[in-house]
């Protein structure tokens, strides 16, 4: 044959070079959207199965009404507990005592006089003594310092940011990180390498985010290990063991909205470096006109 004809071919699961745009926008919801609408849902700013809820039971309904109060109640149950727990206090000069030094045993010289049957006769004995141990107490914790620049400041400006992530994505709905990701993962689909590029950076900022959530559960699991919490002694074992767990829950949602944030930045940035850079690509390719590359710089100015 004179002349070859090239013939793109589509599986199923829409993953050949050229898939369909249905299918395209499915791989993008299933690999990108997906996992970060799941942490959306699970701090409370974005419904459970938004997209299928009208076809589940009203129990989801009623369940996504409640849900976002018993975030808040556990994310407020947090700030309040680590001022009372005055947790991360660290003062050297108070709260920091130095073990004692081990003790040494002492000798005890004694002198007199023996007696064998109907003999007496003068002794000597040295007798080596074991020190008696002294008791270790670490120092008073004393009263909480500097609460305001500590705790209260951080919480306040973490509640704002919760507060304006439930406002721009569930309360308005803002749909535009999403459809930003789409119209990216669509015009990257005739590049080579920047679909994959997009795939592979969404999935490593998410993963560096899981990695930031489990060292700061290990770091909180440490912590009530080191430290006996004696301030929630006048709780009782049962209620101290009990306002721990809702603290502990409480902090993998705070965390949660740590990088939920992190994680909208760094990918918005990340799809807006890969949009331009797509454009330039079709530039050079002279595969589009320079009138029509005008107009994506203004369009991507919405985001």
């Amino acid at each position: 044959m004179d002349s070859a004809v090239h013939v793109d071919i589509s599986d199923l699961n829409g993953e050949g070079d050229a898939p369909s745009i249905p299918m395209s926008l499915r791989k993008c919801k299933r690999t990108i959207i997906a996992p970060y609408s799941c942490l959306l849902s699970f701090i409370g700013w974005r419904p459970w199965f938004y997209e299928s809820l009208s076809r589940r039971l009203c129990f989801w309904r009623y369940f996504n009404y409640l849900y976002p109060a018993f975030v808040l109640t556990l994310i407020v149950s947090n700030y309040v507990f680590q001022v009372l727990n005055c947790q991360g206090k660290f003062n050297i000069h108070k709260d920091v005592e130095p073990s004692p030094p081990a003790p040494t045993p002492h000798e005890v010289n004694m002198k007199g006089n023996c007696t064998w049957g109907m003999i007496t006769f003068s002794c000597h004995a040295k007798y080596v003594m074991d020190a008696i141990g002294s008791v270790y107490r670490p120092m008073g914790s004393g009263y909480c310092e500097h609460i305001v620049p500590t705790y209260i400041v951080p919480s306040f400006v973490h509640f704002l940011a919760f507060a304006y992530g439930f406002y721009h994505f569930r309360l308005v709905e803002c749909e535009q990180l999403f459809s930003l990701m789409e119209r990216v993962f669509l015009q990257s689909s005739s590049t080579r390498g920047l679909q994959s590029a997009l795939i592979r950076n969404s999935r490593l900022f998410f993963f560096a985010a899981l990695f930031w959530l489990f060292f700061q559960v290990g770091l909180e699991i440490l912590y009530n290990f080191t430290f006996q919490q004696s301030r929630l002694e006048f709780l009782g074992t049962i209620y101290k063991y009990v306002f721990l767990g809702i603290k502990f829950a409480g902090m993998i949602l705070v965390q949660g909205v740590n990088m939920a944030v992190a994680i909208n930045y760094c990918v918005q940035c990340e799809t807006l470096i890969l949009y331009i850079k797509g454009i330039c690509l079709k530039l050079h390719e002279k595969s589009m006109e320079i009138k029509s590359a005008m107009h994506f710089p203004l369009f991507s100015r919405k985001f």
